[in-house]
């Protein structure tokens, strides 16, 4: 049998994972599209490593909607939908390596697709 645990709609917990990424508060219900300039920026860190991350939210990708969404009465509440049409687009960069890597650990703004 599946249980909720929490009856949230799903825009919350991606905006809580990108706001734990850029250690900011999204709010959740009042974003739009926002891709020149990035509003949620910041830093985290991770075994000597640093990083840092832009996000922007584009819409067109997906539908504000419930349709299609397993378990969307358990998941939309307040009367939104279970998705809000947005989708959160990170760009992360290497802002510090780690000593176990090797490298140099001066500022090195590197994309990681490099």
């Amino acid at each position: 049998m599946y249980t909720c645990a929490v009856s949230t709609n799903i825009s919350v917990y991606r905006d809580y994972l990108v706001g734990n990424i850029t250690n900011t508060t999204i709010p959740t219900s009042s974003l739009s599209d926002t891709f020149d300039p990035s509003p949620f920026k910041g830093y985290t860190w991770s075994n000597g490593w640093t990083y840092y991350t832009e996000v922007s939210y584009l819409s067109g990708l997906l539908q504000n909607t419930n349709d299609g969404i397993n378990h969307a009465g358990d998941v939309s509440t307040g009367g939104a939908n279970a998705v809000d049409g947005l989708v959160a687009v990170l760009t992360v960069k290497i802002h510090e390596r780690g000593a176990a890597s090797g490298a140099d650990n001066g500022d090195t703004d590197t994309d990681s697709a490099s």
